[in-house]
Formats: C-alpha cells, structure tokens, sequence
C-alpha cells in the first residue's frame, strides 16, 4: 500500500491520498486463520500506544474455500479465478474443461486466443500435474477458434516443455522451501509478523532457506531468530 502511495504522489501533483481497499487472494491448502484486522496482527499492547498502530480491515478472497458458483465475475477473470484455485489441487487436470468452458460463446476477436495463450503459459510453469491429453481435451470444449486450437495448444505445451519445466520445477522447490521455514516459525513461535514473513518470501537461495529451516529448531525466540537472519544475510 505505501508502494502505491508513493508511486501515486510522484504521477500525480496531489496533496491527499486515494483510498486503497486491500483485498488478499488466497488459494493455499492450509485454512486461513489470520485475522482481517490489520491492528490485530501487532498482539497485546499498551493502551496508550493505540493511536499509533494502523487500524483498518482487509478483504479476504478465500478461493480455497469457495464453489465455483460462488467465484463471480466476467469470463477472463471468472477463469483466472478457478485456474489459480485448481492448478495447486492434487490433480489440476481434472478441472480444465470447466475453466476453458467459460470461453464458449465469446465473440470472434482475437482476446480469448490471447488470454488463452497467456493461460497456458501460466499452467505450464505452474505445475507439471496436467498431462497433453487434459489440455487437448480441454481445448475442444471452446467453439470459436476451436479449428486452430489444437496446433496452438501443441506449440504452448511444447514451449512449456522447452522454456517453463526447469524453471517452475526451481520455482516449486524454492516455494517448498520457504513455506517449511514458515511452518516452522509457526509451529515454535505462534503468528509471525507480516514483514518477517515477506522477507522469508523474498528469500531464492534454497540453501539459504535450508539453513533457515534448520536454524528455527535451534534459537529460542523469534527476535534471536530474526538476528542470526540478519547476519546470513550481511
């Protein structure tokens, strides 16, 4: 939100701030239990020291828990949704001819081919759970343009092959990685700061994040946790 604010104030002669609705979008497998009071995030304090911590709610978006008929919104959004929550489940393929379904009837212009070529370079680099035959299968379900979708599909997935398995299979790792070490931290210590969580986040040095791992079984506090960061990261 700062961000923004900042980027605001430099495009814009403006003496005021525009109002930002933060909304989470959330698609883990574990339930969201963090509550959606910003001040409730900083635990007990001082009364006195009340007015000096920021106090507003933030919306949660739950795909994790919501039906597909409860995802509202257009056919582009409406299939980014349900790919973002289906492509983390144990088998994503399953739920591809619901999502390419939605493009049926959309008119003959060239933005769903475009949104779909942007899709399958999402699928191929998000996961390797969702084998040619599910894409092919998938594919069919569409009306207009549905004579030159199969030759596409076959182009996107051999790229994915070519340019995204590495990658996303690095990526997968290190996300593996910084989610033990979150677990971990909140398994010994209970709910962590959202700044020290952004910065686990922020981590790509799996062997960093091994140590990290390590490191949490070992200190006996979050602050002697977040010193012994510091200095690996000197």
């Amino acid at each position: 939100m700062v961000k923004i604010w900042n980027l605001y104030l430099k495009q814009n002669q403006s003496s005021t701030l525009p109002v930002i609705i933060p909304l989470v979008i959330y698609n883990g497998h574990r339930k969201w239990t963090i509550k959606t009071n910003f001040s409730d995030l900083f635990g007990e304090t001082e009364k006195e020291l009340d007015i000096y911590i920021p106090d507003f709610n933030y919306l949660l978006y739950d795909l994790s828990s919501m039906s597909d008929e409860e995802i509202k919104g257009k056919v582009i959004l409406k299939a980014t949704l349900m790919a973002l929550k289906y492509l983390t489940t144990p088998e994503p393929g399953k739920h591809l001819e619901r999502i390419f379904n939605l493009f049926q009837g959309l008119g003959e212009s060239n933005t769903p081919l475009q949104y779909l070529e942007t899709l399958f370079r999402y699928i191929a680099n998000a996961t390797d759970k969702i084998e040619e035959k599910d894409i092919k299968k998938a594919i069919k379900q569409i009306g207009k343009g549905a004579d030159i979708m199969p030759t596409l599909a076959e182009k996107w997935i051999e790229q994915g092959r070519m340019e995204g398995r590495i990658e996303g299979r690095m990526e997968g790792m290190i996300l593996e990685a910084q989610e033990m070490v979150l677990d971990a931290l909140i398994e010994r210590f209970g709910l962590i700061k959202p700044d020290l969580a952004v910065k686990i986040k922020g981590i790509v040095n799996r062997e960093l994040l091994k140590i990290l791992h390590k490191l949490v079984l070992r200190v006996e506090s979050i602050q002697e946790f977040e010193e012994k960061l510091k200095q690996l990261e000197l």
